[in-house]
């Protein structure tokens, strides 16, 4: 670990709590404010949609400009829109409700150009071929601010409601932009490099059948496998009676399998289409033992930690396989197409997945992933042995 490689990792951490800390105070705040789930909707859907449009364009950015510049930038937006949460959630209107969920659009939208241009900003940190370990730590960082984040909101709502946590996030976003600064004297950029347009991101996936195959694949599993954040609320309303305590448990369990997932990233020496098999596996098998395990439990979290430790994997490996099999140029574009096929398919797949389960229960909904993953495990392992 190098004195980059740890701010690195700080700014990360950072951005990442103030994100989660915000966004667990969303929906608490969106409820109370108007007493109604209408506000929970138009909040949730203004966060979903700029960060699907904003990805092409953020892509471009990242390989127009320099990373660290990028990154302060857009994590300067993040402190002032959090701030901004933290001012209208003082008031109960539709109005503050309006302004708040502009705010969190605009919020979660720079998760994109922060993704973005952290892709292109490793290539100064760490050799391609070391990048899956420091990626891994950094989706260990993802994890711990997954289940920090919720818990420091409910706390912070307490003590001082909604405004008291958005407060807190604005501070942590602000201090991942100082976090930020001693990464500009290690930064490789070449400011006279071919810099292109955002669709020469696709002209070049299209030119690598590969790189396509990789990417349609890894949006398929998204759309149908990685919707967790809908079927585990379902399961435990149907089996727990909706008991928060059991959802909490749940939550957390799958933080701590991405926990272990990123440590096992870190420190394994796998190869990289050996973890994307197993994790695929891994993902298709434990969701199939959801329904005649979910009854129990321990054996529900004991399957949840599982989901969330290849979940963690699958995703970091086709990252890593997505950026490193890219130019220099195009790294920015080709990783802006990754987020928009992890975040905008998995938000589609959320209401199709509701939609399965409203049809034919969870044991559809749950074998529905666990079919469609297992399906993309021996595709995957008979393409890499034909390249080999």
């Amino acid at each position: 670990m190098t004195r980059p490689q740890a701010w690195y990792l700080l700014f990360g951490f950072l951005g990442q709590l103030g994100l989660w800390v915000a966004t667990a105070t969303l929906p608490w705040y969106a409820l109370q404010g108007t007493g109604g789930i209408r506000a929970l909707a138009v909040v949730q859907s203004f966060q979903f949609l700029p960060r699907l449009v904003l990805a092409p364009f953020a892509g471009s950015w990242a390989d127009r400009f320099r990373p660290s510049t990028l990154l302060r930038w857009a994590m300067g937006v993040s402190t002032v829109t959090i701030g901004g949460t933290a001012v209208l959630s003082l008031g109960s209107s539709w109005g503050h409700v309006l302004g708040v969920a502009l705010l969190a659009g605009l919020m979660t939208a720079t998760s994109v150009t922060v993704f973005s241009a952290t892709q292109v900003l490793l290539g100064s940190l760490v050799a391609d071929e070391d990048r899956t370990r420091l990626v891994g730590l950094a989706g260990m960082n993802g994890s711990v601010c997954r289940v920090l984040g919720p818990v420091l909101s409910a706390a912070l709502i307490v003590l001082g409601g909604a405004p008291a946590a958005f407060t807190a996030g604005a501070l942590c976003a602000a201090a991942a932009v100082l976090a930020v600064l001693p990464l500009r004297r290690i930064e490789v950029f070449d400011a006279a490099r071919p810099q292109g347009r955002w669709l020469d991101g696709i002209r070049y996936v299209r030119s690598s059948p590969a790189l396509a195959r990789e990417l349609l694949t890894f949006t398929v599993v998204s759309l149908i496998v990685l919707n967790f954040s809908t079927l585990v609320p379902l399961a435990v309303d149907s089996w727990y009676e909706n008991d928060p305590r059991v959802l909490g448990a749940a939550n957390a369990a799958l933080g701590v399998g991405a926990l272990a997932g990123g440590l096992l990233l870190a420190t394994a020496k796998a190869h990289a289409t050996t973890g994307r098999t197993v994790a695929t596996a891994a993902l298709g098998t434990a969701a199939l033992l959801v329904i005649p395990a979910g009854r129990s439990l321990r054996a529900l979290l004991a399957v949840l930690l599982l989901l969330g430790a290849a979940r963690l994997v699958y995703t970091t490996v086709v990252q890593v396989r997505v950026v490193t099999a890219t130019p220099t140029e195009h790294r920015g574009k080709v990783s802006a197409l990754y987020t928009m096929a992890l975040s905008g398919t998995t938000s589609i797949g959320s209401v199709l997945t509701a939609a399965v389960v409203a049809w034919g229960g969870l044991a559809a909904g749950f074998g529905l992933a666990g079919f469609v993953s297992l399906a993309a495990t021996p595709t995957r392992r008979t393409r890499s042995a034909g390249q080999a």
